[in-house]
């Protein structure tokens, strides 16, 4: 099964590659031709659905991977918690059938784990709570002078309960690049959000399609100053789109460029997340990710970005070749 992950792995396409195929912006921001930003927007489109397709595949096999190994990851997890905790093959048996313990066993299966991992009853807790700040403090210094002794009379106790100081680390780290992630990530949203609501762009866009209403209205075509009115009215259209473009699309281009350099910079922190998260289940259940999901979250932060990408011309309303 590990040969054949690898295999998989080294056949698939990796971020990396799919970030060198990105197509670049056409030169021209406005003057761009339809046939131009159709062969643009196929591109982006074409590598948009590949990745996309990709993305699935590789959650399909995670998934597939994990219910495999579904048992396996049970037992090593009970194992781990029995060799953690200190809890005997009867007590799993009654934490499988919660059903079956009262509220006083599971209290006290609580209380059990807590004192074996940590030395501290559910007691002590609860009056800890109650205490003011320098009682906790107190009660916080004395309990690190305590664990530091006892590791250095026991340093097989020490090893023995490394593992879930390493998770917890290691989860704490995670939470802090996924806040910097959404950080990142919210702040490129109000950017383009600033775009697409701009007041100018919005009194525009109302304009042009009040002259669109009026073209034709309550008149007969063949009316010659209608007509007349008509064409002054596409010239009015046509130039207010052309302005329309020329304040939008330059903005809408630098941000994407802004978005682009933002998924580079932030692929490591998407791919160590992923480590983590592998080690946090290797950890937890002995059997770790298989390596081709460790570039699910920075596929995923580039399919965002092609969308967008897929958008650069939005704004642009007016080609030469409609006149013809």
């Amino acid at each position: 099964m590990v040969l054949s992950i690898g295999l998989m792995t080294s056949a698939q396409s990796t971020f990396e590659s799919y970030m060198k195929r990105v197509p670049s912006l056409p030169r021209d921001t406005c003057n761009i031709s339809k046939a131009d930003l159709a062969s643009f927007e196929q591109q982006v489109t074409v590598l948009l659905n590949e990745l996309s397709n990709e993305i699935q595949n590789r959650n399909r096999n995670l998934n597939d991977y994990m219910e495999k190994n579904k048992s396996t990851m049970q037992n090593n997890s009970i194992n781990q918690m029995q060799q953690q905790y200190g809890i005997s093959n009867e007590d799993i048996n009654k934490m499988k059938n919660g059903k079956s313990m009262s509220k006083e066993e599971k209290m006290a299966m609580a209380n059990k784990m807590m004192q074996q991992q940590t030395n501290i009853s559910m007691g002590e807790v609860e009056n800890l709570s109650k205490s003011g700040e320098a009682g906790k403090q107190a009660w916080a210094e004395g309990y690190a002078a305590e664990a530091q002794a006892n590791a250095q009379a026991d340093p097989k106790k020490q090893t023995a309960s490394s593992t879930p100081g390493t998770i917890s680390s290691l989860q704490m780290e995670q939470q802090s690049l996924l806040k910097k992630i959404k950080i990142e990530n919210d702040r490129i949203a109000g950017l383009y959000a600033e775009v697409d609501n701009d007041p100018s762009g919005k009194v525009m866009k109302e304009r042009i399609a009040k002259w669109a209403g009026q073209k034709y209205k309550g008149t007969i075509v063949t009316d010659q100053r209608q007509i007349t009115q008509d064409d002054s009215l596409d010239v009015l259209i046509k130039n207010e789109e052309i302005r329309y473009c020329d304040l939008l699309t330059p903005k809408y281009r630098n941000l994407v460029r802004q978005h682009l350099s933002s998924v580079k910079a932030s692929e490591p922190d998407y791919h160590r997340v992923a480590d983590i998260t592998s080690e946090v289940t290797r950890l937890q259940t002995g059997v770790a990710t298989p390596s081709e999901s460790s570039d699910i979250p920075a596929m995923g932060a580039l399919l965002e970005y092609l969308d967008k990408l897929g958008d650069a011309y939005k704004f642009k309303l007016y080609f030469p070749e409609d006149d013809n």
